[in-house]
């Protein structure tokens, strides 16, 4: 995609941020979920939706992509479109519709990466604030949808290529050896440019070190684990690249707050 059309996207956003936004649907499920509808299918509103976890190709009319972890793709009110599921990935996604007083237009879906995890955090308040439905909770859930548009819109205007490029395909080599023993120098040698030169260019746009995105991906991924699978927190430490339990553990703990024994006993609670 040229800088122009980065831009285009950009501009339209503009327009629904402006605009009375009301949520339509607000969920947050996995793989196994009824609420996918693997047919090719529209809606009568914007649809949002963001991979927590997971791995899947989304095929519309005018493109096909694959989305990964931290990945959000938006299709307009009225667009087909089709999501198909990569098996080998355990899946965790939030979607939610949003409709636009006087329906604005977008042509095609867009998609983008939230490497800060910024969208994600707001796209989690308004999934809290719906299942809660506290005082208030409408106007907040407002604030936090124009937030989402406003962080996508940022991102678009701030689009450089030379940054994207070179970023992008870090994280893909991240995301597709993540369980190997990953330096800089393997990183660099991937991306084409110097050790220094990605470091920079990379804590620019993502606002985190190279290493720091991996362990957050590492814990992202082992999360899922611990929610899905019957493995043991070493055996999972050790697959999704920790090969030192007790590093694992305070990586685990440093990053989401407590500690993989704890997150478990949490999700046994639930």
């Amino acid at each position: 995609m040229k800088k122009e059309q980065y831009h285009q996207i950009a501009d339209s956003l503009g327009q629904f941020i402006n605009n009375k936004m009301t949520l339509r649907f607000c969920d947050r499920f996995d793989g196994r979920s009824s609420v996918w509808n693997f047919q090719k299918h529209s809606h009568n509103y914007f649809e949002l939706i963001y991979f927590i976890n997971g791995k899947a190709k989304i095929t519309t009319d005018s493109e096909e992509v694959v989305m990964a972890l931290y990945d959000m793709i938006v299709y307009p009110q009225g667009l087909m479109h089709q999501e198909s599921l990569d098996v080998k990935y355990e899946h965790e996604v939030i979607c939610i519709g949003v409709e636009f007083e006087g329906n604005p237009q977008m042509e095609s879906s867009f998609h983008l990466p939230d490497r800060t995890g910024e969208i994600k955090w707001f796209l989690e308040r308004i999934y809290e604030e719906k299942k809660m439905a506290n005082n208030l909770h409408e106007e907040l859930i407002t604030s936090y949808i124009k937030s989402v548009f406003l962080l996508m819109r940022r991102y678009f205007l701030s689009y450089d290529p030379e940054i994207s490029d070179v970023v992008l395909k870090t994280t893909l080599y991240i995301q597709e050896n993540f369980k190997e023993d990953i330096t800089m120098d393997s990183i660099s040698q991937i991306s084409c440019v110097s050790k220094s030169y990605l470091s920079r260019l990379f804590k620019k746009e993502t606002g985190l070190t190279v290493m720091q995105y991996l362990n957050y991906y590492r814990i992202e991924r082992s999360k899922s684990l611990i929610k899905f699978s019957k493995y043991n927190i070493s055996e999972i430490g050790n697959m999704v690249g920790f090969n030192d339990p007790k590093y694992f553990s305070r990586m685990f703990k440093k990053i989401v707050g407590i500690s993989p024994k704890n997150f478990e006993k949490q999700i046994l609670e639930i």
